[in-house]
């Protein structure tokens, strides 16, 4: 399964190990760290790296200095499939909804007000803010956060560091 991953131009998906300290995602997202040992304990391993399972889902900025890494990697070496949205809703983060979902939302707004457009507007708001603040249900996000391997937006596979070289399709540090 074709991934995309990013680091820090210093960090090598080939070789070392992971240090979540040095994360700036752990370091400034308040519970990632108790998280991903948890989540570690589930998988197994502290030594595995998020990557995306479609193109073009990370948002380049110009002051962002990571670098992206482009795998090739075999879903039974796969850690595991992991709902980006549970993930967060775990930490206690909104983040984006995936499109699926948001245009579900904009369709009823459609049935349920086709001459409206702003009862629409306020039909997507609400149906969001009703969807973040829906009652947490604790230990059922863990049982929610694996989910089938399929490549789709807000989806991230967990792959085991160090990566086998020939899972290498863009190494940043060599050009390829």
């Amino acid at each position: 399964m074709k991934v995309w991953t990013w680091h820090k131009p210093d960090f090598s998906l080939l070789n070392g190990h992971v240090d979540p300290k040095r994360s700036e995602y752990v370091q400034s997202v308040t519970g990632v760290a108790e998280a991903y040992r948890h989540l570690a304990a589930l998988i197994g391993t502290s030594q595995f790296v998020w990557c995306y399972t479609i193109p073009g889902q990370r948002i380049q900025l110009p002051c962002h200095t990571e670098v992206e890494w482009t795998l090739d990697v075999p879903s039974d070496s796969i850690l595991g499939f992991v709902d980006d949205i549970v993930w967060n809703r775990i930490l206690g983060i909104r983040c984006g909804v995936s499109s699926e979902m948001r245009e579900a939302w904009r369709n009823e707004a459609m049935r349920s007000f086709p001459h409206d457009a702003a009862a629409r507007g306020r039909h997507l708001t609400e149906q969001e803010e009703s969807f973040w603040t829906q009652a947490l249900p604790g230990e059922r996000w863990w049982e929610s956060l694996f989910v089938e391997p399929e490549p789709r937006e807000c989806v991230s596979a967990l792959v085991p560091h160090p990566v086998a070289k020939k899972w290498v399709l863009v190494n940043p540090n060599c050009g390829r």
